[in-house]
């Protein structure tokens, strides 16, 4: 799959509403957090969907964060879709909302998702989302001798 590795990355909501995923390979899953702290569901399990999509929307009626504001989801926008423990950035496309949304890569094929539970996230385009990359492997050395 394309893409580039993701270790972690936040979607930076306005206010105290930042939310952290973080890849766990051994689930092949993003974990939720909010606020510092691990994001349950009320059965108490964690919070970990195989896909998190976050597209970037505009909002009407006061903007993002105000009582009443809705996000514009017809049209299209920038798309950061995390699976498999990488991003891939491209668009999304919605010109009916009877129908769902397409999610693009940057040369317009559509984007495979990991089966299993995905979750949408729809900042403002405004807010920014941050990854951080996975370590670097560690460099190995060899020794061979002369001939």
């Amino acid at each position: 799959m394309a893409g580039e590795p993701v270790a972690s990355f936040t979607v930076g909501f306005a206010g105290s509403y930042a939310v952290t995923y973080t890849w766990d390979a051994a689930s092949s899953a993003w974990m939720r957090s909010m606020s510092g702290r691990p994001f349950n569901a009320a059965s108490g399990a964690r919070v970990a969907p195989k896909n998190v999509v976050v597209e970037f929307v505009q909002y009407k009626y006061g903007g993002a964060g105000v009582p009443g504001a809705e996000g514009v989801l017809d049209g299209s926008g920038p798309l950061w879709v995390f699976t498999d423990g990488k991003v891939v950035k491209g668009t999304w496309n919605r010109p009916d909302k009877a129908k769902p949304a397409q999610l693009l890569d940057g040369a317009g094929a559509p984007i495979k998702l990991t089966p299993g539970q995905t979750w949408v996230e729809l900042p403002d385009a405004s807010y920014t989302v941050t990854t951080v990359a996975p370590p670097a492997p560690a460099a190995t050395s060899s020794t061979t001798k002369p001939s």
